[in-house]
């Protein structure tokens, strides 16, 4: 995930009471205002919309301030907005903040400094959350990074993030899928009969029966063994992925760096 960037002015003085930064081409103008306290030389910022953006997650610095001996420098107390604007939930996420007693863009060997944070529970799509942090020697300029964002596992198909109505299981290092997600995916239809076995069936092939807790699938008549039995959990029926690929056809791998897991036709 690139991290996107934007970087705010913490400046004192009536003449940086508001100011344009024009930070780089490719990212919007941000306005910044900033105040002096005679007090305690410290030096608020409220930026309305400075935003480090990724793909599926918001970064806003809403708030902060520089305490120290000298007008500019000292300890950042810093206040962020996050927003989850994926379709998964928000596990965790690693920003960096980098901060100059000028207002330039970050150079190469710039040191930024991490911070990570967790989310519990997880920040569900579309959710906001507040995060708050301090660095000691800071400077009045200040720039965010996002870095990386740990999302609930997923599961795209032929290609697409699914929309699943249920999330995934991780069980015993293993992938669940819940039946009924698995069966709109492959436009199945889903049924239970008498003896309590799952049916799914797509058209022109022979159905496959399923129970919760037993170790065998059944097609045509045949059985077929399972590694791993389908589960139940909160009223909800779940298949591992990798016995879904088998049973059905598909092929089953996992890109690791966006939790994501890719199940398609062969």
């Amino acid at each position: 995930m690139p991290p996107e960037l934007r970087q705010a002015a913490l400046r004192p003085g009536a003449a940086y009471n508001r100011q344009v930064l024009h930070i780089s081409s490719r990212l919007q103008d941000c306005t910044v205002k900033a105040w002096l306290s005679l007090f305690c030389l410290a030096l608020l910022l409220s930026v309305g919309a400075v935003r480090a953006t990724a793909a599926e997650v918001e970064l806003t610095l809403a708030s902060g301030e520089v305490v120290g001996s000298e007008p500019g420098l000292g300890e950042a107390s810093v206040e962020a907005k996050v927003r989850n604007n994926g379709g998964r939930a928000l596990k965790g996420i690693r920003i960096a903040v980098y901060y100059s007693s000028r207002d330039a863009l970050p150079p190469s060997n710039a040191e930024w400094l991490i911070h990570e944070f967790v989310f519990e529970p997880p920040l569900k799509p579309g959710g906001q959350s507040t995060l708050r942090f301090k660095d000691p020697n800071a400077a009045e300029y200040v720039a965010l990074a996002v870095r990386r964002a740990i999302f609930e596992p997923g599961l795209s198909f032929n290609g697409e993030e699914a929309a699943l109505a249920s999330p995934l299981l991780l069980r015993e290092g293993r992938a669940y899928v819940a039946l009924r997600d698995l069966a709109g995916l492959l436009e199945a239809r889903l049924s239970v009969d008498k003896s309590g076995w799952i049916v799914l069936e797509r058209e022109g092939e022979a159905a496959v029966r399923l129970k919760i807790g037993v170790d065998h699938a059944q097609s045509a008549g045949v059985n077929t063994a399972l590694d791993w039995k389908p589960i139940e959990l909160d009223g909800r029926s779940y298949l591992a992925l990798s016995e879904a690929a088998r049973l059905f056809g598909l092929s089953l791998s996992e890109d690791a760096e966006r939790a994501l897991f890719e199940l398609s036709r062969d």
